[in-house]
């Protein structure tokens, strides 16, 4: 068989060409022994798991997934996150860190744009256009060598990551290197997200994620998200509070109840010592029961949650429960923060319930501001794969976005990206805005200033009394 779309061999293999772009029936009923999914940045990640079943019979069960990453929410970065992520270290031979030679780490996290060199007519393979970040000289990748990021994964997940910088095609030809070094200036109409995409094989966005994977794992060390491991650490605080972010399934069912116990150290440093989602979203009443269980168990000083339609009702049934009214801090969050990050409005005739409005954009950033200094920690790490995410994950679904309008020019827009869910991120933002509420203990801006936050980000957290920002909107 010789056709575009089916190809046959002497040996009775055979290898079958479909797409599956804007749905996987095309694929119903073929058996095969391995799948190779191309430009699988541009597939659906939901038609995955049915292209994946045509191997259902296979004893190998091969998968291979090969594309050019975009956005930092498509299939092709999602498959990433689970995967080994293996980057191809290069040794410098002209320097050394410790004793050893210096490691070069082609990555935008580490040291991808430090190794392009600048032109010289003498680029060769005997004298590579890479250069090391720490000295400056010529280094070759063909020295490199992969080293995986989770190697526990590499049996199930190898994932390889590879930047034309480490190309013998770029790096050793002079003519190659021009061209890479003419798109990197933006020369032939080459937008940075494209040099990024294409070039460097980094996802790129307008959108930036508030914290990265590498600072949630160097907070997440407490011990085991257990009931008993928390209980034993709840002495150590001078204030604990339970937070509930309440859920209501949401349009793909990706948004639960989470619940998240912290307590405060007498340094100001929070601790998440515990946290929970539920999985029965329209069970209200059975929701309110699991709550005040651990109400029970921990005895909080406060119980925030966020004070939306459905938050009302299951604080009723949590008070009738036997939950202090006194105790509550139902939060709602606002479009508005012309007052203070958090503030008191008292009852009135058609609003007989008091609480507290939240600005929501503010208190994400200075919450994830705390995790950049190590001010915010969790239990041990709970993300196991893309089915079973675990909680802590939920912060890397946050993303700030800068847009323009035109009423207010460009604007920062703190958004959740596509198909994630940040049910847990907005849980503990809500307790660590009560215990800074209760205690007046607000974070200090001179100690977050030394970890790189943006002066965006920075006049974000500071108190206004003269802004108007909308909802999840900060001017730029």
């Amino acid at each position: 068989m010789n056709s575009v779309l089916h190809r046959s061999f002497h040996n009775h293999s055979k290898m079958l060409f479909s797409f599956a772009f804007l749905n996987a029936d095309r694929i119903r009923g073929i058996s095969a022994d391995k799948m190779a999914v191309d430009e699988v940045q541009d597939m659906n990640h939901e038609h995955i798991p049915i292209i994946r079943e045509t191997m259902s019979a296979s004893p190998w069960a091969f998968r291979q997934f090969t594309g050019t990453p975009k956005t930092l929410d498509n299939t092709l970065e999602a498959l990433w996150g689970e995967s080994s992520q293996a980057e191809w270290f290069v040794p410098c031979m002209h320097c050394t860190t410790n004793g050893a030679p210096t490691w070069n780490i082609p990555t935008m996290e580490f040291h991808l744009e430090k190794m392009i060199g600048p032109y010289r007519p003498d680029i060769s393979e005997a004298h590579p256009a890479t250069i090391c970040h720490k000295c400056g000289k010529a280094i070759s990748p063909r020295l490199g060598r992969w080293v995986h990021r989770y190697p526990d994964r590499i049996w199930d997940q190898a994932g390889y990551h590879v930047p034309q910088v480490i190309m013998p095609l770029h790096y050793a030809k002079p003519d190659k290197w021009a061209e890479l070094l003419a798109k990197m200036a933006g020369k032939g109409n080459t937008p940075l997200n494209v040099f990024f995409n294409e070039v460097l094989g980094e996802s790129y966005d307008t959108a930036a994620k508030l914290v990265t994977l590498t600072e949630i794992d160097a907070v997440s060390n407490l011990g085991e998200n257990t009931i008993n491991a928390a209980r034993a650490r709840r002495g150590m605080y001078s204030m604990v509070v339970l937070a509930v972010d309440w859920g209501g399934g949401g349009e793909k069912g990706l948004s639960f109840t989470t619940a998240a116990v912290l307590g405060m150290r007498r340094d100001g440093t929070i601790e998440v010592i515990y946290g929970k989602r539920l999985l029965t979203p329209h069970d209200h009443l059975r929701e309110a029961r699991e709550i005040k269980q651990l109400w029970e168990i921990f005895k909080p000083t406060i119980l925030a949650h966020d004070y939306t339609g459905a938050g009302a009702l299951r604080e009723t049934f949590l008070i009738q429960a036997g939950v202090p009214t006194r105790a509550t801090m139902p939060c709602q969050y606002v479009r508005s923060a012309s007052q203070q990050p958090c503030y008191h409005v008292a009852p009135t005739l058609q609003h007989p319930r008091s609480h507290y409005r939240v600005d929501k954009s503010r208190s994400l950033l200075l919450t994830c501001a705390m995790i950049k200094c190590r001010r915010l920690k969790f239990f041990n790490k709970d993300h196991n794969s893309k089915e079973d995410p675990g909680l802590i994950w939920d912060f890397l679904a946050l993303v700030e976005d800068k847009v323009t309008t035109m009423a207010a020019g460009e604007i920062y827009r703190i958004t959740k990206q596509p198909g994630f869910t940040d049910d847990f991120a907005q849980a503990v933002n809500l307790g660590c805005v009560a215990m800074w509420y209760r205690t007046r203990r607000w974070p200090k801006l001179d100690e977050i200033a030394e970890y790189a936050i943006t002066d965006d980000q920075l006049r974000a957290s500071v108190p206004q009394h003269d802004s108007d920002w909308d909802d999840e909107l900060l001017p730029g």
